[in-house]
């Protein structure tokens, strides 16, 4: 499956009830750099489509948010917290190939 990673910091929410939940903000937009795929995996790949059909896939397994909270990430998206900077990692949709 191809998947995006990629570096962010992780911060702290106050929520209504005085309580503190982490989150992250998610990237506006992907570039093929983001992507682990190479040119030969995917037929677009060094099209000048290729970066809309990225970001649009990405946005729908993100759900077009601009952050997300570590107790409800979506159905595809895993943080990594072992370090100072989160790694996130988004699996993009099997039909993405």
């Amino acid at each position: 499956m191809a998947q995006i990673q990629f570096k962010t910091k992780v911060r702290k929410l106050h929520e209504v009830d005085n309580t503190l939940s982490d989150y992250i903000e998610l990237k506006r937009t992907v570039t093929r750099h983001d992507c682990d795929l190479k040119p030969y995996q995917h037929t677009y790949y060094n099209c000048d489509m290729f970066p809309a059909m990225l970001n649009r896939a990405y946005k729908a397994v993100t759900g077009s948010k601009e952050w997300i909270r570590l107790n409800q990430l979506p159905e595809g998206v895993t943080v990594d917290t072992s370090k100072f900077l989160a790694v996130v990692t988004v699996q993009l949709p099997e039909n993405f190939r």
